[in-house]
């Protein structure tokens, strides 16, 4: 029996959208991209939370997923995007690079091709960096603009924040994306204007047009679906109704949250849990849904002087990278000045958060379903 599709691609947020647009240009290739939210085709059909970069979306196209950061404190929510070019399509655009030592430091870990040297090349293929074009570790000819707001650009509070870090004895730096950059400047970011440049947009969009390529919104992924020991497609509801589509090949982009919690449902993952939930069991790993990371921050709130922040300013447009005191990784803190905070209501407010970027601290996925509603608590290890 043929087979609908030659490969499924679950998740169109930055890897999935990447994916089946490289996969669909050959020809004979047929491609089905599946996304939980919705999809808005064109730059005229984009919602104004998603096309205005100056502010983050965190209701319409969101998840609405909580995390527990620590054993006492309490549940906050978490951001993730539910749309086509999942996270991409509701971030500020940051555009900001690793640096080079945690690379190697996967490739130390028996990760080869994560190495600095080996992702270099991926970086430089993926970007137009329009400040700087000519500079051996940037791309021109890319489909990801990145550029960085020049000083004349910054709004008051921003230029505050670089002065104070001046101040303070900081190097200046032009491009943080520079593998030996340190110190204070503007962001680099993938936007045009106040226009959010997202997977979507810069990969998803001059794919569109080709015939092998399908792109399936408003439908959730149930389960990864096995005969004999191998993939044969998948379980998925779309707009409400359950149904089934065969692929010999699936690829899971589901995030680092909803990709386990995909895995869970097919039988993959921990045997305690599958067994727990009445999963059987294809393989098991006891790795999935374990070592989550992300850079914890705290962010402090000011009150400003009227005038100084307005709604429609860029939320984001510099930053201090810097080395702790006694740390043994390069810039692995960074303070992040905000122009305005979210909040419902209420007088505004500005702040800085201060994030550390080379986290010692894991995290985990709690499942207590194997329901294609039940969202995984998120909590820490």
């Amino acid at each position: 029996m043929p087979y609908d599709y030659d490969l499924i691609v679950a998740g169109a947020g930055s890897g999935g959208c990447v994916i089946a647009a490289r996969v669909s240009e050959d020809p004979p290739l047929r491609v089905l991209l599946i996304e939980s939210g919705p999809d808005y085709p064109n730059l005229e059909a984009l919602p104004e939370d998603l096309r205005n970069v100056n502010h983050a979306s965190f209701t319409d196209h969101d998840w609405h997923l909580e995390y527990t950061p620590s054993s006492t404190s309490r549940a906050l929510p978490f951001a993730r995007g539910r749309v086509v070019g999942g996270s991409s399509a509701v971030n500020t655009a940051i555009a900001l690079r690793g640096v080079p030592e945690d690379y190697d430091e996967w490739a130390r870990l028996d990760n080869p091709l994560w190495s600095w040297e080996r992702v270099l090349p991926a970086f430089i293929r993926l970007e137009n960096d329009l400040d700087f074009p000519d500079a051996p570790y940037h791309g021109a000819s890319g489909p990801l603009p990145i550029r960085r707001h020049t000083r004349e650009e910054l709004v008051p509070f921003q230029a505050a924040c670089m002065d104070a870090f001046c101040e303070l004895g900081y190097p200046e730096c032009a491009d943080h994306n520079d593998p030996g950059s340190t110190g204070f400047g503007s962001h680099p970011m993938n936007k045009r204007g106040d226009l959010r440049i997202s997977a979507a947009s810069a990969y998803l969009a001059p794919a569109r047009h080709r015939a092998n390529l399908t792109i399936l919104p408003d439908t959730d992924l149930a389960r990864v679906l096995f005969k004999d020991g191998a993939v044969c497609g998948v379980e998925v509801r779309t707009n409400g109704v359950g149904h089934s589509i065969s692929a010999p090949h699936v690829v899971l982009a589901c995030g680092a949250i909803h990709t386990p919690a995909a895995l869970i449902r097919s039988g993959i993952g921990p045997r305690d849990i599958l067994e727990r939930l009445g999963v059987g069991v294809v393989a098991a790993l006891e790795g999935v849904g374990r070592n989550l990371m992300d850079h914890p921050a705290i962010g402090p709130t000011l009150y400003p002087r009227d005038g100084v922040v307005d709604w429609d300013m860029p939320v984001i447009q510099t930053t201090l990278r810097y080395t702790a005191s006694g740390s043994d990784d390069r810039n692995d803190m960074q303070l992040e000045p905000l122009t305005f905070m979210h909040q419902v209501g209420g007088r505004m407010l500005c702040g800085i958060a201060a994030c550390v970027f080379k986290s010692y601290s894991r995290g985990r996925l709690e499942f207590d379903s194997a329901d294609i509603d039940a969202q995984p608590r998120i909590l820490p290890d």
